[in-house]
């Protein structure tokens, strides 16, 4: 009977433990809680000590800093014939964490999978003499 006792003690103090550790969040200057309540949008909250109810709602981080996504390296040809090489890369910013929170990939993958990887490369060739655009 003692062991079992002991058993479920230990069981409830880790519960409680872990959902003490689950409810109370501290959110750093540069990121947001995105508050998602039995999956759907709850809310927002900024920087500081946040509480979330653990079971009911989920807390998903977005990161607020400026963050690049690097270019590889291509070769064009400007009008005059001469090639040049040409370095790139794309600065971006989640403005916006309701929008932004909403999807768990990661921000620089779905950058490059929207196209403006393309968009932007086709943009750089244009910009160089090339001409039309072909993404």
């Amino acid at each position: 009977m003692g062991d079992i006792t002991i058993g479920i003690v230990l069981v409830l103090v880790i519960v409680v433990f872990w959902i003490l550790f689950r409810t109370f969040r501290i959110v750093p200057e540069y990121e947001r809680l995105v508050i998602l309540a039995l999956g759907r949008y709850a809310g927002t909250r900024g920087p500081g000590i946040s509480i979330v109810i653990p079971l009911l709602e989920t807390a998903v981080r977005v990161d607020m800093r400026e963050r690049f996504l690097d270019i590889p390296a291509q070769t064009a040809i400007t009008q005059d014939n001469a090639p040049i090489d040409i370095d790139f890369l794309i600065y971006y910013r989640v403005t916006d964490p309701r929008k932004s929170g909403a999807r768990r990939q990661r921000r620089g993958e779905r950058v490059a999978q929207h196209g403006d990887h393309h968009l932007a490369c086709g943009h750089r060739r244009y910009r160089t003499g090339l001409g039309a655009v072909s993404a």
